[in-house]
């Protein structure tokens, strides 16, 4: 798995230079391939900070940091995902306006971050049945996700406190004559 993911994360920093290289002139299948190996990505990274959260034993900083940093990469993915959507079918989103010198990911990673933020400003939205189906499917992923993550985070909280208490009142028993 970690092989795979490191190769992931090497064609996924080298894809992003391709359509600077080429003058943005790529055909659909090879962008769609692109786009669809950052996402993936982006996706596996989220999943792993979520499993490392999930083994810790206590709350910390770095978890703190590691959840935060999961729910940017779930962003990143869904705006990855919904670019490949929209690359693969152009009717998919309604892009509002969108200027000629903005690039797609860019606009659709916006969307993304607005919409699992459940802001959701209305000047992107879905264009067709499909593009409303990922909007619902990102939100509920995106709700999930936050549960999963205040679930864990608080579980591993009120644990740790629990055991301090414990550990208090046997000292306390454990000195009283």
């Amino acid at each position: 798995m970690q092989s795979i993911y490191t190769t992931l994360g090497v064609l996924g920093a080298i894809d992003i230079w391709i359509p600077f290289v080429l003058g943005h002139q790529l055909a659909t299948p090879a962008r769609a391939s692109l786009i669809a190996i950052r996402a993936l990505f982006y996706v596996l990274t989220a999943i792993r900070l979520i499993e490392t959260i999930a083994s810790s034993q206590r709350v910390s900083a770095r978890m703190l940091c590691l959840g935060s940093a999961g729910y940017i990469h779930l962003g990143l993915a869904v705006g990855q995902l919904a670019t490949l959507l929209q690359v693969l079918d152009s009717d998919s989103f309604r892009l509002g306006s969108f200027s000629g010198g903005e690039e797609l990911v860019a606009r659709l990673t916006y969307f993304a971050i607005v919409t699992i933020g459940t802001v959701g400003f209305g000047d992107v939205v879905p264009g067709s049945p499909i593009g409303e189906c990922f909007v619902i499917l990102s939100s509920i992923v995106s709700t999930l996700y936050v549960s999963l993550l205040i679930g864990l985070l608080l579980g591993r909280f009120i644990r740790a406190r629990s055991e301090a208490a414990i550990r208090s009142l046997s000292s306390e028993i454990g000195r009283s004559p």
